[in-house]
């Protein structure tokens, strides 16, 4: 078996289809579909029955609800797959990429990094946030975070971005953090890379990633979506601790977090987060100050303090929403 696409779902029915249908239209023969049903009350399961019922490359795999990374781990667990593929079940995979990609994946890479579009379904729109062109020619996977890095793009960690060597999960016992609510993406793409010897990227789009789904778990503000951003961050800061570009950059993404504590609505998750900074506020130190609002948070925290400073830049942000919303 060359490719196992798994696909986590939670009461996903408004999309469930278009997504399982979005594979099978790869008309690739040598492909397993794993359905990872993590506790749907919705219709989800029964849509996936009907499809294990229809085709035989198509498996369903049934959990109590623990989240997306609990049910990534069980369908890495029953791939028979050479690489993995995760497509979140609200998205859909690109029209003939499996035959696109399949020249790579000969060459017994390790990993193979691609483009995302990035398609609100309301107005139609479609566009690649970051295009892989820039990084083609790279050939030291570390090299390529930080080229990423410098250009202050997101580094190429989501679990869709990439088709990903079994074995290497296999003989490293890697899974997902079923700890983390959010960005255990981030957190599993350094562990996995760590034992990455050839790679390859590609300007082909993987998947079409719907940025407008309602309920989306990372936009929520909750003190287990902060802290394990926070902790992810903060851990990746201490591995790169003697490479200032990465460094800097998961420094950066530490105090952007950071900003967002003063939205938790409980004093106590605030005071937990607060905590955990002041533990590590050392890290602080190695933020960008060429970028305007790093430079002056690092002014003001020398005055104010911390908490007070990011109390400031939560009103200021809400100020500035606001002031966008009246001129729409």
């Amino acid at each position: 078996m060359k490719i196992s696409v798994i696909i986590p779902i939670y009461n996903s029915e408004k999309y469930l289809k278009e997504c399982i249908e979005s594979v099978l239209d790869q008309n690739y023969l040598d492909l397993e579909i794993i359905l990872i049903n993590d506790g749907s009350t919705d219709n989800s399961k029964l849509i996936c029955e009907e499809y294990v019922q229809t085709y035989d490359n198509i498996a369903l795999y049934c959990q109590t609800n623990q989240g997306a990374s609990a049910a990534r781990n069980l369908g890495i667990k029953k791939a028979c797959g050479e690489y993995i593929f995760f497509l979140d079940s609200d998205d859909v995979m690109c029209k003939g990429i499996l035959k696109s990609i399949d020249k790579y994946l000969e060459e017994d890479i390790d990993l193979l990094i691609g483009n995302v579009i990035h398609w609100n379904t309301r107005t139609d729109k479609k566009y690649i946030e970051t295009n892989t062109e820039f990084v083609i020619s790279e050939k030291d996977i570390y090299k390529l975070c930080m080229k990423y890095a410098k250009e202050e793009y997101l580094i190429p960690w989501n679990p869709y971005q990439s088709f990903w060597k079994r074995e290497i999960m296999r003989t490293h016992h890697l899974l997902f953090n079923t700890d983390l609510t959010v960005g255990e993406d981030c957190d599993f793409f350094f562990r996995f890379i760590s034992f990455v010897h050839e790679f390859g990227v590609v300007t082909e789009s993987f998947v079409k990633y719907r940025v407008d789904t309602v309920g989306s778990l990372i936009k929520s503000k909750t003190y287990n979506n902060i802290f394990s951003q926070l902790w992810v961050f903060n851990n990746l800061i201490e591995q790169f601790k003697n490479n200032d570009i990465l460094k800097t950059y998961f420094a950066d993404k530490f105090v952007s977090t950071l900003f967002q504590i003063e939205l938790l609505p409980r004093s106590t998750d605030k005071k937990k987060c607060y905590k955990f900074i002041f533990e590590n506020s050392k890290n602080l130190d190695y933020i960008n100050r060429s970028i305007p609002k790093y430079f002056l948070f690092d002014k003001m925290r020398k005055i104010f303090g911390i908490q007070e400073t990011a109390r400031i830049f939560n009103t200021m942000r809400t100020i500035s929403h606001r002031l966008k919303k009246k001129d729409l």
